[in-house]
């Protein structure tokens, strides 16, 4: 995690615990950690990665009983810790904002999705005409409309349904040892906007993937510090 990103947190926490009504103040505080965390868990499954890798490829100079369960596990954890980072930034945007949004599927519900999210603050004219929030909603707008971002998703629901044979668990020592694959790329039929084995490199990904979802959490942390600075200063006026 960055500095920038680490500041700005705890501005924006700063803000929440302060200023917020108590009935949003716990919600706004929960998803903010969350969102957070999962970012953090994601940069220590990267670590990780790389790590479980250069064992890997050790242990297949040394002719050892080779395993990619670890690596697996590794890929699968940084995927799902980074959706999580980011379904968290929507729930979080709707406590803040609040949007009233159902923060689960609800029946007769419109429930959060960051989809969701941009929509109500974009067909709302209070907010829409709000700067901060018209800045937010038309950034995450770009950005939901990226390739990386939407093969992120496409990867965690890949992760569910094909977990089978997509990184081969084991591979026990043969004569053909030497000809076993010391590559790792992404699953096949997915990403395919990444068309080089260097960006289809699975450490590759992930780090362009960690860094992409800071970038969002923290120009979405900016603009809601600033949003709520305007908003939080207004309510103190009127109190005078």
């Amino acid at each position: 995690m960055s500095k920038k990103l680490d500041n700005i947190i705890n501005v924006l926490y700063s803000q929440i615990m302060g200023g917020m009504q108590s009935k949003y103040r716990e919600q706004c505080e929960i998803y903010q950690r969350s969102a957070c965390l999962k970012h953090l868990f994601a940069e220590k499954r990267l670590k990780s990665l790389a790590e479980h890798i250069e064992e890997y490829t050790q242990k297949w100079k040394s002719n050892e009983v080779l395993d990619r369960l670890y690596i697996e596990m590794d890929f699968d954890h940084c995927i799902l810790s980074l959706r999580s980072s980011l379904e968290h930034l929507a729930q979080l945007i709707n406590a803040i904002i609040p949007l009233n949004l159902s923060p689960k599927v609800t029946k007769g519900q419109t429930h959060v999705t960051m989809q969701n999210v941009i929509e109500a603050i974009v067909s709302n004219n209070l907010l829409r005409n709000d700067k901060c929030l018209s800045e937010l909603s038309l950034y995450l707008k770009t950005e939901t409309d990226k390739d990386w971002y939407n093969e992120l998703h496409a990867l965690r629901i890949e992760s569910f349904h094909q977990k089978s044979g997509r990184i081969p668990r084991s591979s026990i020592v043969t004569r053909n040892h030497d000809t076993i694959d010391l590559t790792f790329l992404l699953p096949n039929g997915t990403c395919s906007s990444l068309k080089t084995r260097t960006d289809r490199d699975i450490r590759n990904y992930c780090k362009n993937r960690v860094e992409d979802v800071e970038k969002v959490l923290n120009t979405s942390f900016n603009l809601l510090s600033r949003y709520l600075s305007i908003r939080l200063g207004n309510a103190w006026l009127k109190q005078l």
